[in-house]
């Protein structure tokens, strides 16, 4: 995940606020609505190691497929997954990072 916020150090309160709002966007789009694939094989071939892979899912189609959700818990995602539209959450989250996090000092005075 730092690879989508930065390495910078984000210490000040301000900074934590920002990675944390990133954060709750990016859980809910990773494990939603980005799908994954999964190595289930890999063979080597003289200096190649082919890899096979099952079929991209999200990280949530994967615990439904597994059926280790219990009822209640199942329902409450699948609101959930109905109620969020992909897209916007991408434009969101996009919009997020794009303004980035800037500690208030270094942040531009507005002329007056």
């Amino acid at each position: 995940m730092r690879h989508i916020v930065g390495y910078e150090r984000y210490d000040t309160p301000n900074a934590v606020t920002w990675l944390n709002q990133v954060y709750a966007y990016l859980d809910i789009y990773v494990n939603l609505f980005l799908p994954m694939r999964k190595v289930v094989a890999k063979k080597r071939q003289g200096a190649y190691v082919r890899k096979t892979y099952d079929t991209a899912r999200t990280p949530l189609q994967r615990l439904i497929d597994a059926g280790i959700l219990d009822p209640h818990t199942n329902a409450k995602f699948q609101r959930q997954l109905q109620a969020i539209n992909p897209l916007v959450l991408h434009r969101q989250l996009e919009e997020l990072l794009a303004k980035g996090y800037t500690e208030p000092s270094q942040q531009k005075q507005a002329v007056h």
